[in-house]
């Protein structure tokens, strides 16, 4: 089997095109075994090839080789969770490259979020809203800033769909990391205890409608305070 590809790729990368575009369109499902010996005949080309095509598609995580009598290199199952640490690296390299502005994590979150919180409402009702509640956040606790996240981080869980998760947690991951907002001014804080409350009460409501647009509304103010925090890193205390 010639293989064909981009002028300019090596053989191993085409090699390493073709077998990816096989467990995208699931040609090769998670659990089929890739034969060393087999792929050589089939496409006419070395071992060596071969080898590196696979060191490739297992750093994509597509492939994964298991060492033992019965061991080989496999197909692998993506789990969301492998999704989000590798855009979790990728995403912070960009950011730190200036490939991606801060504002472009901000539209990310302003589309993902509101969603989120839309599908919470419609699917957990109020057994899902007891984690919000217990993770409501207080402005005067010291860890009001652990409770933010984490309350973040249920409402995408809450929304059954867990690509969403795998999306946002770069973007959460990124901004946490890079802005400290412990030392913001208590307004701040009093006005994301109260739009978490209204959210949360929403979501348990099943109000689907009316958790999205105050799911909204409260990124917009939120996102507000991470573009100062970016004009102002040269100032003491605001940068991580």
């Amino acid at each position: 089997m010639p293989l064909s590809g981009a002028s300019g790729s090596t053989e191993y990368q085409r090699l390493a095109n073709d077998i990816r575009a096989q467990i995208i369109t699931g040609a090769l499902a998670p659990g089929d075994r890739l034969i060393e010996a087999d792929l050589t005949e089939t496409y006419d080309v070395s071992r060596g090839t071969v080898r590196e095509a696979i060191r490739l598609l297992a750093s994509e995580r597509l492939v994964e080789t298991v060492r033992g009598r019965s061991g080989g290199t496999f197909v692998a199952r993506v789990a969301p969770e492998s999704i989000a640490s590798y855009l979790n690296t990728t995403v912070g390299a960009l950011l730190t490259q200036h490939d991606v502005a801060l504002s472009d994590l901000v539209e990310v979150r302003q589309l993902i979020e509101p969603f989120a919180a839309s599908l919470a409402a419609d699917k957990c009702g109020a057994t899902g809203a007891d984690e919000l509640h217990a993770l409501q956040v207080h402005a005067k606790a010291p860890d009001r800033d652990e409770m933010n996240w984490g309350w973040h981080r249920a409402v995408l869980r809450l929304s059954g769909n867990p690509l969403l998760p795998a999306l946002a947690m770069p973007v959460y991951n990124v901004l946490s990391t890079r802005f400290d907002r412990t030392q913001g001014k208590q307004s701040h804080w009093q006005r994301i205890e109260r739009e978490h409350s209204e959210i949360t009460n929403l979501i348990e409501a099943g109000d689907a409608r009316g958790a999205e647009e105050a799911m909204r509304d409260h990124l917009h103010v939120v996102h507000l305070t991470y573009l100062d925090l970016a004009a102002h890193l040269a100032t003491p205390g605001l940068a991580n």
